[in-house]
C-alpha cells in the first residue's frame, strides 16, 4: 500500500535524522527507489504514485516475495548458509512454511564490505524473482495517499541530502495540482486512465496541505504556502462544522453522501482532522495569522471529550495538538544560502519544528515572535523560538546545534531543570 510505505519512510527518516544509522539510510534508499520504480504513474510530464500493488500473485498471497530455503540454496550456492542466518531463512519457514527475508534477529549493521556482499546476494535473488509472475498494480492515483508520500519524499530527501527525491515530490505535487484539481482549486479524490474522478474528501485536502508545507519546509518556495491557504479556505467554506468545530469528511456541496461523518480517529492513514490541527498550527507559525491558530484550537477541542475517554485512536490529533501548544520555529536570516546551518537542521529530530529562511530584507509578520529580529554583524543568524519566546541569536552552526539539543532536552524533561 502506498500509504503504508509513506508512513514507514516518514518515521524512519525522522529516526535517521537523530541517529545517522547507516542501516536506516540504506533501507530508506531501497524503499524510496522501489516506490519510484514500481509505483510510478506518468501522465505527460508529471509522475505521481499508484495506490497499491496486489498482495496476491500467481493465485497465492505473497508468492512473489517469499522464498524457501531450497530456493535460496539453489540460487546462492556456497554463499547460502551465511545469507540464510542473516535473513532468518529456515527449512520450516518464518511465515506459513516459507520465508520472508528479514533481519529482526540480526539488526546490527555490518562492515562495509559485508553489507556490499549481502547486497550482491540480494541482487542475485532479485534477478530470479523478476522472472516470477508479478503482483498487479492498482493504477489509481489517490490525492490523500499521494499527499502522504509527497511529504515523506520531501522530508526524507532533505534528511538524507537526496535532492532527486525532493524533485520527485515536487513533480508528484504538480501532478495533483495539474491533473486532479478543478479551475477553482478544488481537489478530486482520484485519477485513473487520464481522468479525475469524485470530489475531494477531507483527507485529500489535509494530506495535500501537509505535503505542501513539507515542500515549503525544504524548498522555502512560497507557492506551497499559497496553495495550502487556498485548500484551507475551501475546507473552511465547505467542510467546516461551524457549530461544534472540526471538519466533516465530505463537502456540504456533495450530492452523493447522505450522511456527513466527522471524526478524528486514525485508521490506516492519519485522520484528516488530526492532520489539519498540524497544518493550521504551522500556517500560524509561518504567516503569523492568528485566525489559523484559533481554527487549530477549535478543531482540536472539538474532539477532546472523545480523547478523554479513549485516547488510543487519536495519535495524530494528540501529536499535532502538542505542536500547536508547544510550537518550535527556527528562523535563519541570511544574505545567501548557508548549507552549514541547513545541515544542523538536517541532523536533528524535532518533528514539530517549522523552518523559515529569510533574507534580511524580508520582514516577518508583526504577530510573529521573531518580528523585528535582524542579523548580527552581517552574519548568518538563527533565532530559535518556542511559542512566543525567542532565545538569543546564534551565529554559528555549532551554537545552533547545541542550543536546539539543550532546549529540546529541557522541554522533554522539565523536572530535570528544577534540580
Amino acid at each position: 500500500m502506498l500509504y503504508d510505505n509513506a508512513q514507514f519512510i516518514s518515521l524512519l527518516a525522522e529516526v535517521y535524522r537523530e541517529t545517522q544509522h547507516p542501516l536506516f539510510a540504506e533501507r530508506l534508499s531501497e524503499t524510496v527507489e522501489w516506490v519510484r520504480r514500481d509505483l510510478s504513474i506518468r501522465h505527460f510530464s508529471h509522475t505521481a504514485f499508484a495506490a497499491s500493488l496486489d498482495a496476491d500473485s500467481d493465485s497465492a498471497e505473497g508468492k512473489y516475495y517469499v522464498w524457501t530455503a531450497a530456493e535460496v540454496d539453489k540460487v546462492l550456492g556456497k554463499d547460502a548458509e551465511d545469507f540464510k542466518k542473516t535473513y532468518d531463512i529456515t527449512s520450516f519457514g518464518n511465515w506459513e512454511n516459507v520465508n520472508i527475508l528479514n533481519r529482526l534477529k540480526n539488526p546490527e549493521y555490518g562492515k562495509m564490505h559485508e553489507e556490499r556482499a549481502l547486497l550482491a546476494l540480494r541482487q542475485k535473488l532479485k534477478t530470479v524473482r523478476d522472472r516470477r509472475v508479478p503482483p498487479m498494480l492498482d493504477n489509481k492515483v489517490l490525492a490523500d495517499t499521494n499527499g502522504l508520500m509527497i511529504a515523506a519524499l520531501a522530508r526524507t530527501g532533505f534528511a538524507l541530502g537526496r535532492p532527486e527525491w525532493i524533485e520527485a515530490a515536487e513533480n508528484a505535487f504538480a501532478f495533483i495540482t495539474n491533473h486532479m484539481t478543478d479551475k477553482d482549486g478544488k481537489l478530486y479524490h482520484s485519477w485513473c486512465d487520464g481522468r479525475p474522478k469524485h470530489a475531494g474528501l477531507l483527507e485529500d485536502y489535509a494530506n495535500m496541505a501537509e505535503a505542501a508545507l513539507a515542500l515549503y519546509d525544504v524548498t522555502q518556495e512560497s507557492v506551497y504556502v499559497t496553495r495550502t491557504t487556498l485548500w484551507v479556505s475551501i475546507l473552511d467554506k465547505e467542510f467546516l462544522d461551524e457549530k461544534s468545530g472540526g471538519y466533516f469528511m465530505s463537502s456540504a456541496q456533495a450530492t452523493d453522501t447522505p450522511v456527513r461523518p466527522k471524526s478524528a480517529h486514525d485508521g490506516a492513514v492519519p485522520s484528516g482532522n488530526g492532520t489539519m490541527v498540524g497544518v493550521l498550527a504551522r500556517l500560524y507559525q509561518i504567516l503569523g495569522n492568528t485566525a489559523y491558530e484559533e481554527r487549530a484550537r477549535k478543531t482540536a477541542e472539538a474532539f477532546f471529550g472523545e480523547v478523554a475517554n479513549h485516547f488510543f485512536p487519536f495519535a495524530t490529533l494528540l501529536n499535532n495538538s502538542n505542536a500547536l501548544l508547544n510550537p518550535v520555529s527556527v528562523i535563519i536570516l541570511a544574505s545567501s544560502s548557508d548549507a552549514a546551518f541547513e545541515n544542523v537542521l538536517r541532523n536533528i529530530s524535532i518533528p514539530a519544528m517549522t523552518k523559515i529562511v529569510l533574507p534580511e530584507s524580508k520582514i516577518l509578520p508583526a504577530s510573529h515572535p521573531a518580528f523585528g529580529k535582524t542579523q548580527v554583524d552581517g552574519k548568518t543568524t538563527a533565532y530559535v523560538c518556542f511559542g512566543q519566546q525567542c532565545l538569543p541569536p546564534v551565529t554559528t552552526p555549532e551554537a545552533l546545534e547545541n542550543l536546539l539539543k539543550q532546549e529540546r532536552g529541557k522541554r522533554r524533561n522539565p523536572a530535570a531543570n528544577d534540580g
